[in-house]
């Protein structure tokens, strides 16, 4: 992975290597903005099928609370195998309250940080290989809530984005706007046992179709 740089214009990229899966290249990118005077640094792990000569869909990944993409790494090989440019970038240790829950502000926070790293991809799609009219985003617990800030919030939607994955996602209120209709196909998966399958249960109906919510029993 690159060293961390200083808040300027432009990613640094590491060297390429393989990943676990046979066929599946991976580059960490350090992406650096600067948020209430502060650098905020992104390391992102782009992922490309090997061998490919033609501009692919891009999917980005966002992992749970203080987790990190290693623990997705199974499934974002998959993705890639399928023919999807995978990113997923490791957001910062997630801020609580006196009693453990995440604050509001950091989950508006993580969804702008998820449209910079789109900037960032975006902006440099064709030497990524990246087709810019295919996007999608897919996240695990916290970072389904920042999924559903990406496409149906007045917070932080991002209308580049036209499809979407939320795995056993949090549901709840951002400090400021409003959910409304999201204009993009939605998968919703979590487990019946999850002690949190309200958030789920609860917000598909207020999603627009089309529309699938898998359970796992």
């Amino acid at each position: 992975v690159a060293a961390t740089p200083p808040c300027v214009d432009g990613p640094v990229a590491g060297t390429p290597q393989p990943d676990a899966t046979a066929g599946v290249t991976r580059v960490d990118f350090t992406f650096a903005h600067v948020v209430d005077g502060r650098c905020r640094t992104l390391v992102t792990q782009v992922r490309t099928p090997a061998g490919a000569t033609t501009a692919l869909p891009l999917l980005l990944a966002i992992h749970g609370a203080d987790g990190d993409p290693s623990r997705l790494e199974p499934l974002l090989d998959v993705w890639t195998s399928a023919g999807y440019i995978v990113a997923a970038p490791t957001f910062r240790t997630t801020k609580k309250d006196a009693t453990g829950k995440a604050l509001k502000t950091e989950i508006a926070q993580q969804a702008a940080d998820a449209r910079f790293v789109l900037d960032e991809l975006l902006d440099r799609a064709t030497a990524h290989q990246i087709d810019d009219r295919e996007v999608g985003v897919a996240g695990m617990s916290l970072g389904g809530m920042t999924v559903y800030g990406l496409i149906s919030h007045t917070c932080c939607q991002d209308g580049r984005i036209g499809a979407a994955i939320v795995m056993a996602g949090v549901h709840d209120d951002f400090p400021d706007g409003r959910y409304v209709h999201q204009k993009m196909p939605v998968l919703l998966i979590q487990g019946d046992a999850d002690i949190g399958y309200q958030h789920s249960r609860d917000a598909y109906p207020q999603l627009a179709p089309p529309k699938w919510f898998i359970t796992l029993h």
